[in-house]
């Protein structure tokens, strides 16, 4: 492969959103993925539709043990080399966004780094979530905060900027999260 080429990422349901890979399932290459090579993998997928679109970048990981992600869960890196997260806030730094629930501790998934999906928010954000607002990660495991548009206010990492309000502790955010090591 040249310098820029990157590997297709590949979807067994068909999207990055609803790929599970069960720390019980075995391939015939004898692992818990498909193929060799694809844990940490990074991809875009658009979620968007034919007059809208909305590409999103997915990055492969695997949820620590014990570790059952909700839909829109914020994640930390708890071992960056081997691509495993945590909802765990002492973990280490900001990894990505769970896009749906997990339904097994221990799963291989693909988490959200960037793109316009859902975000789970403390049941009592500093500020009422609403369009523009700044998305940061909060103290509470798995969970966001929002905070005023006021430049000294930030005290977690940046996860991207509100597109509206919440509905059951869940809103849109145009997700940016950067590698950070």
């Amino acid at each position: 492969m040249g310098l820029h080429e990157q590997p297709v990422g590949y979807f067994q349901s068909g999207s990055p959103v609803t790929d599970e890979y069960l720390a019980s399932y075995t391939f015939l290459n004898g692992t818990q993925l498909p193929y060799p090579g694809m844990k940490g993998m990074i991809c875009e997928f658009d979620q968007g539709t034919s007059d809208a679109r909305n590409i999103c970048q997915f990055q492969l990981v695997i949820a620590g043990a014990g570790i059952t992600p909700a839909e829109g869960a914020v994640l930390y890196w708890l071992d960056k080399a081997a691509y495993t997260v945590t909802t765990v806030v002492a973990a280490g730094n900001l990894a990505g966004i769970a896009p749906a629930l997990m339904t097994a501790a221990a799963s291989a998934f693909w988490m959200i780094k960037k793109g316009d999906d859902k975000v789970l928010f403390i049941a009592a954000p500093t500020v009422v979530v609403a369009a523009g607002l700044p998305v940061v990660a909060s103290a509470t495991a798995g969970k966001a905060d929002a905070l005023a548009n006021v430049p000294a206010q930030a005290a977690f990492p940046l996860i991207g900027v509100a597109l509206g309000a919440t509905a059951a502790d869940l809103a849109t955010v145009r997700i940016n999260i950067p590698d950070t090591f």
